[in-house]
């Protein structure tokens, strides 16, 4: 770094082991002299990486911080009344963003167990309740039929798709009206 003259702060610096193994023993690192504190997981460009890149740890985070930006834009919209479909949209559109975000990288590994499909599902349903204008009773599934928005596990597996068939260079049907 310093033939290219660059610097690092050290004092800024943080690390995270990435490894399937079960029981690790964590490494001490020192740069220009001071310790390096190794983490569970740490933020890189917007995503969460943890030891195992399983990113359960992404997920919970991302889909708290969507549901707090769904309560705070359906809270400016009054349930009844109010204003078009287009403009509730608006709230679900700010929520697939949030959820979405990074989706290529995480889609495959957070799609493997159920815990964390539900954990998307309910930041998505309570975007859905307030874009349909549908009561807390309604289940999350018919919520998002009402909205006519599809499950944002799907539309992870699509984000993943679409990047393969971009890196393949292969024109498809589906990238041509995307």
């Amino acid at each position: 770094m310093t033939a290219n003259g660059l610097s690092l702060a050290p004092e800024k610096s943080e690390g995270v082991v990435l490894t399937n193994k079960k029981a690790y023993r964590t490494p001490v690192l020192h740069v220009q002299g001071c310790q390096i504190p190794i983490q569970r997981a740490i933020r890189y460009l917007g995503v969460r990486l943890d030891t195992r890149l399983s990113f359960v740890d992404h997920v919970t985070s991302v889909a708290a911080g969507a549901r707090k930006a769904a309560a705070a834009l359906g809270r400016l919209i009054p349930n009844v009344g109010g204003p078009s479909q287009s403009k509730r949209q608006l709230i679900m559109s700010v929520v697939h963003s949030r959820l979405l975000y990074g989706a290529e990288v995480w889609s495959e590994c957070v799609l493997e167990t159920q815990k964390t499909k539900n954990v998307l599902l309910q930041a998505q349903r309570c975007a859905a309740l307030r874009v349909a204008r549908c009561y807390h009773t309604v289940s999350g599934l018919a919520s998002l039929v009402l909205a006519r928005m599809p499950p944002v596990v799907l539309q992870a597996i699509g984000r993943k798709r679409r990047a393969e068939v971009r890196k393949s260079g292969a024109m498809t049907y589906v990238e041509i009206y995307n």
